[in-house]
């Protein structure tokens, strides 16, 4: 079957690739290859059109030599008009809720083994949002510092040996500058990357590049044919990559910076050096991620749901800890804290942050903390909630992890994380592993509404541990005294069976 020479039929090796009124489209699947989106600039391109034809739902409209030419779809050979019996093929079935990340630095700083998830990173943002819909474990980060899309392709090896269900893709930014690759290198390496990763059984995730540049970091601005490709690129990823079995994610909307007019920077404050996100870069990168995760499948994660004991005959979650919805007023505060706390809770001020308060009280079914008072002296840590002394409840050898629920009001000020994780004493060392560990004293969290599930990094019991202790914690700024008004509920520390 002949097809228009403008059309640029793309081929995929047995299966039959047909033309639709919605794009380049597989026969078999139903997968969207390219969209009708690019086909009106391939039509300018071949004939060299003054304007760029427009597609309806049964024509091409075009301008050429003065005259107007409509097209209906049945007058072009091998132009299917009906594209939606090809369209109603099932999405693709997830092989598992494990979920890797595949990029450059700007995904590379998402997680470090010795720290766990980071908030300047966008994993632990989206995750919270999408309520823990997916386990990310510290070793599924394929991120690499300084990589272009040319360099990250051999990692797709890694993350199908990973066995991942789910694996997401940001990069391009390093194709731009010294590199000096062209927008169609960066397009082949992604969609060679997404295919390889589809053909493997893994469901891909595509996240446009950032905006880069600001007014503090000019030097990251890019420009002429460099910002060319680096629109292009953002443009043909939303059109030509999603399919069944890929989505993508424009994250522009939430970081563009619209002052910065024909620059196409980032907001100012985003990132640490005009390309790198502080927290509130990384949590607005991570929102519409979030979102998308949102779509893909059930929540799994198990909650507690009553204060069953700890042991995992009685507790298919096999809590450690006690109490995990907060009942009861037998709750130690501690020193800085006053009111109203569940049984066998505790919280603690670390040494800098005298004078800062934390008032607790019962909120219908959530356990609330007000912090306020005056400026911390150092960026020291506050325990919202914790519990202290699990080790005795622990099995050695066994995994596990920390959850909670929980609710942040808008309007936090001066601090820099919401985090939670276990710290675990042992013989052979310490074990400090955060969801959400924050990045320094120039990155407070954003101060909007935030709401979602918390998971910590799942890790080992070792053998000769001589405390494990559960803590909801926030960093404090000293560049100010502190406001927040967080909620949680459901928090326990929990062996993963």
């Amino acid at each position: 079957m002949k097809y228009p020479s403008w059309s640029r039929r793309p081929h995929i090796r047995k299966r039959h690739v047909v033309l639709t009124a919605k794009g380049w489209v597989v026969q078999e699947t139903g997968e969207l290859l390219v969209s009708h989106v690019q086909l009106p600039k391939s039509i300018q391109a071949y004939f060299n059109l003054v304007s760029t034809p427009t597609i309806d739902n049964d024509s091409v409209n075009m301008t050429y030599l003065g005259t107007t030419i409509v097209l209906d779809f049945d007058e072009l050979q091998g132009f299917i008009d009906d594209p939606e019996s090809f369209m109603d093929a099932p999405m693709f079935v997830l092989a598992n809720n494990r979920i890797a990340i595949l990029g450059d630095s700007i995904t590379a700083q998402c997680s470090t083994p010795t720290n766990g998830t980071e908030n300047y990173g966008y994993i632990a943002n989206a995750l919270r949002r999408a309520k823990q819909r997916f386990v990310y474990r510290l070793t599924d980060n394929y991120g690499q510092g300084g990589d272009t899309t040319t360099m990250m392709k051999p990692r797709t090896a890694n993350v199908i040996s990973s066995g991942v269900g789910t694996c997401i893709i940001m990069g391009g930014t390093n194709d731009r500058g010294l590199a000096g690759m062209t927008a169609e290198q960066t397009m082949v390496n992604l969609r060679e990357m997404r295919d390889a990763l589809i053909a493997a059984g893994i469901f891909v995730i595509i996240m446009t590049p950032m905006p880069r540049g600001d007014a503090l970091f000019p030097d990251k601005y890019l420009t002429g044919t460099q910002l060319a490709y680096h629109l292009e690129v953002h443009d043909r990823i939303l059109a030509e990559l999603p399919s069944n079995n890929c989505k993508v994610v424009d994250n522009w909307p939430t970081l563009l910076d619209v002052a910065s007019g024909a620059l196409k920077g980032i907001k100012q404050g985003y990132t640490h050096d005009g390309l790198h996100p502080r927290t509130q870069g990384a949590y607005w990168t991570g929102y519409p991620l979030g979102d998308v995760l949102n779509t893909m499948t059930p929540v799994e994660i198990i909650m507690p749901s009553a204060d069953n004991v700890w042991v995992a005959v009685t507790n298919v979650t096999g809590d450690a800890s006690v109490n995990p919805l907060f009942l009861g007023s037998a709750g130690v505060p501690g020193t800085g804290g006053s009111g109203v706390l569940g049984d066998g809770w505790g919280g603690a001020n670390a040494a800098g942050t005298t004078g800062v308060t934390r008032t607790y009280s019962k909120v219908s079914t959530w356990q609330q903390v007000v912090i306020g008072g005056i400026t911390a002296t150092s960026a020291a840590a506050l325990d919202i909630a914790r519990q202290i002394g699990l080790h005795t409840k622990c099995v050695p050898g066994a995994t596990y992890e920390a959850v909670c629920e929980y609710e942040l009001d808008a309007g936090a000020t001066n601090v820099l994380s919401l985090q939670l994780g276990a710290t675990v004493t042992a013989v052979s060392g310490v074990i400090a592993l955060w969801d959400g560990d924050r990045y320094d004293n120039a990155s407070p969290i954003q101060p909007v509404a935030t709401a979602g599930f918390i998971r910590s990094p799942r890790f080992v019991m070792p053998a000769d541990a001589t405390d494990v202790r559960l803590r909801l914690a926030c960093y404090l700024s000293t560049s100010g005294a502190p406001s927040a008004t967080v909620r949680v509920r459901k928090m326990s520390l929990r062996q993963v069976l």
